[in-house]
């Protein structure tokens, strides 16, 4: 799987195949994952009446946004960042709360938004580890399985960084010290900003 950062409003991940019950993310039709800064939620976009368009009435549903179960008010205010790993499970970094999402459609209705499927993966405000996040927003799925995010603050390299996040212990989350490192140091690539 491929991702696509579509400049900092949107960021996308291209997913494909057929529905099922129950299925992985990326096997659940096809479509594309987009972040929209100005309505602060995550959308799936589908061709789902087959014309070559993504853009028809009804093909751009919530994701994962405002309303979620999860009960925090508005989860994704900037999100930058979307990964999917071969599970189908999906990873969203918003700049806004420094926090990393951890999503599963678990009842096929095509969002992420119902009871348990959207865990707060990653949380850089109640973290213990060394990774404290200003500005989340690259991230991919490496062969090793871990979720690795870029920090990469505009006009700053103080804290740029490349992080690893990987739930060591089984409990869904990566909030301990061995779960949650710096992973590479982005200074020791361009040791001068810019």
């Amino acid at each position: 799987m491929r991702n696509f950062l579509l400049g900092w409003a949107v960021t996308a991940v291209l997913v494909a195949s057929a529905w099922a019950q129950p299925l992985p993310f990326a096997e659940r039709g096809g479509g594309m994952l987009v972040t929209d800064l100005a309505r602060d939620g995550i959308f799936l976009c589908r061709d789902l009446n087959a014309n070559g368009s993504g853009f028809d009435t009804g093909q751009i549903p919530l994701f994962f946004g405002a309303g979620t179960a999860l009960g925090i008010t508005n989860p994704v205010d900037a999100a930058l960042g979307v990964a999917v790993d071969k599970d189908g499970i999906v990873y969203v970094a918003d700049l806004t709360s420094l926090r990393i999402y951890k999503l599963q459609d678990l009842n096929n209705d095509g969002d992420a938004q119902d009871a348990n499927e959207a865990v707060l993966f990653f949380d850089t405000i109640n973290t213990i580890t060394e990774v404290i996040f200003s500005t989340p927003n690259g991230m991919a799925i490496g062969p090793d399985g871990a979720l690795y995010v870029t920090n990469t603050p505009a006009g700053t390299q103080t804290d740029a960084f490349v992080a690893r996040l990987k739930d060591n212990d089984g409990d869904g989350v990566a909030n301990s010290s061995d779960e949650a490192i710096i992973w590479w140091d982005l200074r020791v690539f361009n040791p001068q900003p810019t």
